[in-house]
């Protein structure tokens, strides 16, 4: 059986990149991946970039859930459509290889440097047609890894 698609809906069709460590997957992330799946829109497509243990352990502490775990965890979200390693080692590669519409981020983020983060210029996305979008989502402003780590610290106490 043959089926109609519309074409103009195809070119409403994006591919939208987002990057994290997912160590414990809260509301927050679940939000996040639910935004980026309205920018791709009907026919578009969430891409994870999950950084690996190695990149985690350099640049923020050693996880306590691996990476096949964290990226199993994010692939099972109904609005990700891939997850792919990050390894932090060439994020301008990783970005170019998921040739992403959009690049979309965590509100949070708006008052730090991600540009630097992730070691691209805002002329470099141009470029490429990338849009940075910092996306805010409602009632996670109160949830983090970092609250939930410390609140587990703080009952194991």
């Amino acid at each position: 059986m043959a089926i109609n698609i519309d074409p103009d809906r195809l070119t409403s069709a994006r591919t939208v990149l987002t990057l994290g460590s997912f160590e414990i997957i809260h509301v927050g992330h679940v939000a996040l991946f639910r935004e980026c799946w309205k920018l791709a829109g009907e026919y578009g497509q969430v891409v994870v970039g999950v950084n690996s243990d190695e990149f985690m352990t350099k640049f923020k502490r050693e996880p306590c859930i691996p990476y096949q775990q964290r990226a199993e965890m994010v692939r099972s979200i109904r609005y990700v459509n891939m997850v792919v390693p990050n390894d932090g080692l060439d994020q301008p590669g990783l970005i170019e290889d998921s040739k992403p519409h959009i690049l979309a981020v965590g509100v949070d983020w708006a008052a730090k440097d991600y540009y630097s983060q992730i070691g691209v210029t805002p002329e470099w996305l141009h470029e490429r047609g990338i849009s940075l979008v910092y996306v805010a989502h409602e009632h996670t402003t109160d949830i983090s890894t970092t609250m939930l780590r410390n609140r587990l610290r703080v009952n194991r106490q």
